[in-house]
């Protein structure tokens, strides 16, 4: 089709310029309806049978080198960063002072402060099962992200008004609860879809320039964390409106900080690669779950599988499942089945889940820094040298200030020497 060292897809080769050949001579109906891969001197690239084209997905070398890789790094993805750093600035500069927020101006006991702020964490950590939902089978990632960083800054500028009235008031605690929770849908929305839509923007063969994008990005969570939890409790400590405090500087900035991150996310919008939704997942794998339980309850074939979920195939039919025949069309084999590598996929989840068990633990006790730790630490010396005194809410600075050093020290040394070793993979990473 074309000259080793040319591109394929070109115009000059008899493409259309887009990776599709229109009435491709491709000898025999078979080899166009499977996979093939071309070698090429700049890498790689996948033919797939359309029924009138051949589509292919762009190919290229993984960058080696820091020219290479600043040259072809995807410039959306830092809008992407940029978004992140400004909304994790205004999430944790609100979560901050919050559980003095509850205390001072609320006037709630201790308990009942640890409670609210307990409860808006639960929220905020819920409600990305909905936003995946949403971004996966219905709307997308980008639409979800925006809509949700709308609902977000709402709620952030309603708990910014509701902390500029009296602490008499008959609007508390009511407007202050309404505002954390529409801050719980808005954080919840974004968390599930803005990671995974910066590594859409990626093409699969830059997997090292992905996992460098994930050390940045991880780097942006906790360097708005750091700058918002140090500079948040200097606003709180600031008199104004008559008041020793200044709880709506301390809520306000963040709403300021949210506002910012929507305009910056939706500058490069036109850039953005954006995946059309593709299926709600999680219901799949409730469908898949619920018809092997019902299949092993009946269990009409006598079958002992090795595995539970392998009972969903007592009443799978390939023929009556268009995913089972949009593979078999594609691959020219009979015997495809959609639904097995589905179900394999369910199985590595839930081995996967294995690992997660010792994590509700370490974040039951990590998330009482805003809380419990908070109110020992009230009621301590904070004084460092002097007069220099370190705020109470400002002790939670330190866990990201650790990460911002730990970070570049696993990502140029830690990493590359164990490697040397042995092969790193995802789920060493994980652990």
């Amino acid at each position: 089709m074309s000259s080793s060292g040319s591109n394929p897809w070109s115009k000059e080769t008899g493409g259309n310029g887009d990776g599709i050949w229109p009435n491709s001579n491709l000898s025999g109906r078979t080899a166009a309806r499977h996979a093939l891969v071309l070698n090429k001197e700049k890498g790689t690239a996948e033919i797939e049978w359309t029924g009138q084209n051949i589509r292919t997905t762009k190919f290229g070398q993984p960058a080696t080198t820091w020219t290479e890789i600043i040259r072809e790094w995807p410039m959306s993805t830092l809008f992407i960063v940029c978004n992140e750093f400004c909304e994790r600035f205004s999430y944790y500069g609100m979560r901050t002072v919050l559980t003095l927020y509850f205390l001072n101006v609320l006037k709630y006991s201790a308990n009942t402060a640890t409670m609210m702020f307990n409860g808006f964490t639960v929220l905020c950590y819920f409600t990305p099962l909905l936003g995946s939902i949403l971004a996966d089978g219905y709307i997308g990632k980008f639409k979800t992200i925006f809509f949700v960083s709308l609902l977000y800054t709402i709620g952030q500028c309603v708990l910014c008004l509701a902390s500029v009235q009296n602490s008499a008031s008959g609007l508390h605690p009511w407007l202050d609860i309404l505002g954390l929770f529409i801050i719980g849908l808005g954080t919840g929305g974004i968390k599930p879809c803005v990671c995974s839509f910066g590594g859409d923007q990626f093409e699969p063969y830059q997997q090292k320039m992905l996992s460098l994008f994930f050390s940045i990005f991880y780097f942006s969570i906790n360097a708005g964390s750091m700058i918002s939890t140090f500079v948040s409790p200097l606003f709180r400590a600031t008199p104004c409106l008559g008041q020793d405090s200044c709880y709506p500087m301390s809520f306000g900035i963040p709403a300021a900080l949210m506002v910012l991150s929507t305009i910056l996310f939706m500058s490069a919008s036109y850039w953005y690669k954006k995946p059309p939704p593709t299926e709600n997942i999680f219901s799949e794998v409730y469908k898949v779950g619920k018809k092997a339980v019902a299949n092993k309850w009946r269990n009409a074939k006598g079958n002992n599988p090795p595995h539970w979920l392998d009972y969903y195939f007592d009443t799978h039919v390939c023929v009556y499942d268009s995913k089972c025949c949009q593979l078999r069309s594609q691959q020219g084999d009979p015997k495809a089945c959609h639904k097995r590598q589905f179900v394999t996929d369910v199985k590595c989840l839930l081995r996967l889940l294995v690992v997660y068990l010792p994590a509700p633990m370490f974040w039951a006790l990590y998330d009482q820094q805003g809380s419990r730790w908070l109110i020992q630490s009230v009621m301590m010396d904070c004084r460092l040298w002097g007069d220099t005194l370190l705020l109470p809410d400002q002790i939670m600075t330190l866990n990201a200030v650790l990460i911002l050093l730990f970070i570049p020290m696993f990502q140029a040394f830690v990493y590359p020497i164990v490697s040397l070793c042995i092969k790193i993979t995802s789920v060493q990473f994980i652990d």
